[in-house]
């Protein structure tokens, strides 16, 4: 049986907006070699192959997956329905909304010959196209469904591990039953990494911090992880699978579940290699990372302070590269007093420039760097308690932590191009100033 979803809108008039990001705070992404998708507490941003972010406000998103020359997001229930989203990368967003007013679950989407399918739980499968959408009711609870495994074109997986294969979702039958522990329910496909197995996360009913990363085969299931795992994909050159713990912590584990003497000390140089990468990119000091997603050559993490891409992991890798680090400019006011750089130019010899201030009772105070173009560099600190300066010549400045080292994370790390910077001075209380600094080495 099929349930109708009608287009009810086409977004582009307010909240639709171009060429910035709408929140720091990213909280998942999808990327398809250049391509991205974020979503954040305050909506969604997307750029193409050609770059420049377009970004959509006032939408509460839950998942995100990419087609061949666009994108589908799949949003919050509202009002006892379930809302879609629609683009091409260029134009407009489409809007279509079912009329259920079922509570409806699932964790995942796919996308393939194009068309885009979300699990809704309860009520099937949402197919979705470019023309319309429907949703196609299944027999079985769907929590999610994958486009990459074989030989199906289609697998869904239901809570208490069956799964389900066939050419479309039409024909889906019963294909194995996986022989989960006591308590678990297996949640969502993660991405596959050679076409002839494919990874499933299952979480404790009972303790949402012990979930496991199962590997599956058409009568096989091995065990590869447990632990704290919030999101997980598989590396670009098959050998790794990256997990993120809810705390943030970037876990590296061997594909094959190798856990020998050699393979530990490969994984612990991958992820001190990406560790590195990811402090010596254009970001903000102590990030907690949130989500991360693969695809050919490319990998990014979604983070609480932006987001963080690879176009090139091979080389990336290799001669351990910093990230690509985007996020949300913040913008310049006045405010402080006594504010200035000494010295006021970085050279050489100079290799510091500290941040004199004062201020008139305690604060906490944020210091930021950015370029000519206010695109922002870096944080020197970040809420850092602070006290008034007591006498004509004292400062609030402390000269430990208050100066900058003309790097782009402020440790050493890679020196960042000749010419004019602004710094901006914020505290808790509100107030905040701007100055003006140049880097000449």
């Amino acid at each position: 049986m099929r349930g109708k979803i009608i287009a009810t809108a086409i977004l582009v008039g307010t909240g639709f907006l171009f060429a910035q990001f709408l929140d720091n705070h990213i909280l998942n992404c999808v990327i398809d070699d250049k391509r991205a998708v974020l979503i954040s507490p305050n909506g969604i941003n997307w750029r193409g192959e050609t770059g420049g972010w377009k970004a959509l406000s006032g939408v509460s998103a839950v998942n995100a997956v990419i087609g061949q020359n666009d994108f589908a997001v799949r949003l919050f229930k509202e009002g006892g329905r379930v809302t879609f989203l629609h683009g091409n990368f260029v134009d407009n967003v489409s809007r279509y909304e079912t009329t259920t007013e079922e509570s409806l679950y699932g964790h995942g989407g796919a996308f393939r010959q194009g068309k885009f399918y979300f699990a809704l739980g309860n009520r099937g499968i949402a197919v979705l196209d470019n023309t319309g959408a429907e949703i196609v009711e299944q027999s079985f609870f769907v929590n999610s469904i994958s486009s990459s495994y074989r030989p199906y074109n289609l697998i869904a997986l239901s809570p208490d591990g069956k799964v389900f294969g066939g050419e479309s979702v039409e024909n889906l039958i019963l294909r194995d039953s996986l022989k989960l522990k006591r308590n678990e329910e297996a949640m969502m496909f993660v991405e596959d990494f050679s076409n002839n197995s494919v990874l499933v996360l299952a979480v404790d009913r009972n303790n949402i911090t012990n979930n496991t990363l199962y590997r599956w085969r058409e009568g096989k299931l091995d065990t590869l992880d447990s632990g704290d795992i919030m999101s997980l994909a598989v590396s670009n050159d098959k050998k790794f699978i990256y997990i993120i713990e809810s705390s943030g912590n970037l876990i590296v584990r061997d594909i094959n579940g190798a856990d020998s003497d050699s393979a530990r000390v490969r994984i612990r140089a991958r992820k001190d290699i990406l560790q590195r990468r990811l402090n010596k990119s254009n970001a903000t000091a102590n990030f907690i990372l949130k989500d991360i997603s693969v695809s050919g050559n490319s990998l990014a993490f979604a983070s609480d302070k932006g987001f963080f891409f690879s176009s090139d992991e091979g080389a990336g890798i290799r001669n351990e590269l910093p990230f690509e680090f985007e996020n949300k400019p913040v913008r310049l006011d006045l405010g402080l007093r006594e504010v200035y750089a000494e010295p006021g130019i970085i050279t050489a010899k100079d290799k510091f420039a500290t941040f004199e201030y004062s201020l008139s009772e305690k604060d906490n105070v944020t210091i930021d760097i950015f370029n000519y173009n206010l695109d922002f560099v870096c944080r020197i600190v970040e809420s850092a308690l602070r006290f008034p300066a007591t006498t004509v010549n004292e400062r609030s400045t402390d000269r430990q932590e208050d100066r900058w080292d003309g790097t782009i994370n402020n440790r050493g790390g890679r020196t960042v191009s000749p010419g004019v910077y602004y710094f901006k001075i914020t505290t808790m209380r509100g107030k905040s100033a701007v100055g003006k600094i140049i880097v000449a080495r």
